[in-house]
């Protein structure tokens, strides 16, 4: 029913199965509206985030939430979801951990392991100011996505891999 409502990614369901196992399990997701990304869309249609009482981190509060998203997102905590992608990049920068942050994941559909710049995490990045993260080939992609050859092989490879995951 989620799934189908609010079009969250096939990884959340592998993430909640692992999380499942290991409950406290950390999401790194930043603040956005709902319109941005599928997870703040899931989370403000079918929950509520509550602060943790002995820590820094949000969590579902169970009492507000429904059935299906606890059963997904229930047994994680959410450590930058009061912080948006410009603050992430100042801390990153003032930290000086600009070389951990080579080595997040966030890309759909990466292109020889590196991020595709076409998919809609990629896009979200460029659009936020952290380009950074993506090589020059996926901004040269993302550049160029609206047009035919890019966009028709994007589509073509999004819906091959469907039938393999």
């Amino acid at each position: 029913m989620i799934k189908k409502d609010t079009n969250l990614g096939s990884q959340h369901e592998w993430l909640a199965r692992l999380a499942y196992t290991e409950p406290g399990m950390e999401i790194g997701t930043e603040a956005s509206t709902p319109e941005t990304t599928r997870i703040m869309a899931t989370i403000h249609k079918y929950g509520k985030l509550i602060k943790e009482r002995d820590g820094d981190c949000y969590i579902l509060d169970p009492e507000n939430s429904s059935k299906e998203i606890m059963l997904i997102l229930g047994n994680f905590k959410f450590p930058i979801i009061d912080k948006t992608e410009l603050e992430m990049k100042r801390n990153i920068e003032l930290w000086g951990y600009e070389d951990v942050m080579e080595n997040i994941w966030f890309c759909h559909t990466p292109i020889y392991g590196k991020p595709c710049g076409l998919c809609h995490p990629c896009a979200v990045k460029i659009k936020s100011g952290m380009d950074f993260l993506l090589p020059k080939s996926a901004l040269k992609r993302y550049g160029r996505k609206d047009k035919t050859p890019y966009n028709v092989i994007y589509k073509l490879k999004r819906r091959i891999s469907q039938y393999f995951i």
